[in-house]
C-alpha cells in the first residue's frame, strides 16, 4: 500500500489453513527480492522496488477478516 493504492505483487494456492489455528508468516526482502513463506514452506518469490529503505513494515487483511498477530520479530541484515 503506498498513497492509497493497494499492489497485488504475486498470490499462491495455498490450502490447509484453518479458522482459529495459528501459523508461522515469514517474508524476507533482500533489496528488491521478496519471499513469502508459510509455516517455513516457501509459496511466493517475486520483486517490488517501492520500499527500498529500512524503517517500517506493515500488514494488511481483507475486509472480512479478524487477524492477529504473536511474537513478531524484525531482524536486519
Amino acid at each position: 500500500m503506498k498513497d492509497g493504492r493497494r499492489k497485488q505483487l504475486d498470490s499462491a494456492n495455498i490450502s490447509g489453513v484453518k479458522s482459529g489455528e495459528w501459523f508461522r508468516l515469514k517474508i524476507v526482502q533482500q533489496g528488491d527480492k521478496i519471499e513469502a513463506y508459510l509455516n517455513d514452506r516457501k509459496y511466493l518469490e517475486t520483486t517490488d522496488r517501492t520500499f527500498m529503505k529500512a524503517g517500517g513494515i506493515g500488514f494488511w487483511s481483507k475486509a472480512d477478516a479478524a487477524s492477529s498477530f504473536d511474537d513478531l520479530v524484525v531482524t536486519a541484515r
